[in-house]
């Protein structure tokens, strides 16, 4: 294992504007892409991410900082902030 780029890209995570480890198990994802492509600036190729949502009444009432959502092509809502990103959506 190659320590200096270890400690290279958790010091890279850890100066992301965020509490250090607050991202979870999505911190140690990026360490292990990173590592296994053996770089700084890891990166994937078309990436997807599944989305399981469900409604539990909570937006009605009032609880979340978010807005409810946007409209997607496919008529659905997703929140704001999932569409932005640039991934094939499930």
């Amino acid at each position: 294992m190659n320590e200096e780029l270890a400690s290279s890209l958790q010091s890279k995570l850890d100066g992301k504007t965020k509490p250090p480890g607050s991202l979870g198990d999505l911190e140690q994802l990026a360490l292990r892409v990173g590592m296994i492509q053996g770089t700084l600036e890891p990166q994937l190729k078309s990436p997807t991410m599944l989305v399981f949502a469900g409604d539990h009444g909570f937006t009605n009432e009032g609880v979340s900082p978010l807005s409810f959502g946007v409209n997607c092509p496919d008529g659905k809502k997703l929140p704001v902030r999932w569409s932005s990103n640039q991934c094939f959506l499930q």
